[in-house]
């Protein structure tokens, strides 16, 4: 009932996947996942005491503190942020190795 409905199927959900760069991980279920973990910035860096970012150290999915502070809008909501966050910083990695080389 939240997915795209210009998508035209029957789950609205589903859609085509057609352009990569495609990135696979696994997904263990699992318990309802906790609401406090590391602190991390939209790039998915641990932010030190400070709210910097601490250089190599990224987080996502349970390890990361929810985005959702503890309020659960539905289902999927630990899944969700551990994708987009997982991309986020794969992302980041990526840019700081092309800026490197």
């Amino acid at each position: 009932m939240l997915g795209d409905p210009t998508v035209g199927k029957k789950n609205p959900n589903l859609g085509p996947i057609r352009n990569g760069p495609f990135i696979a991980l696994r997904i263990v279920p699992a318990t309802l996942g906790t609401a406090t973990g590391l602190a991390t910035d939209n790039e998915a860096r641990v932010l030190d005491t400070a709210g910097k970012p601490i250089a190599g150290l990224y987080a996502c999915g349970n390890d990361m503190t929810s985005p959702m502070r503890g309020l659960y809008p539905g289902a999927g909501i630990t899944i969700e942020p551990a994708i987009v966050f997982a991309y986020r910083a794969a992302m980041s990695l990526n840019t700081a190795a092309t800026e490197a080389a």
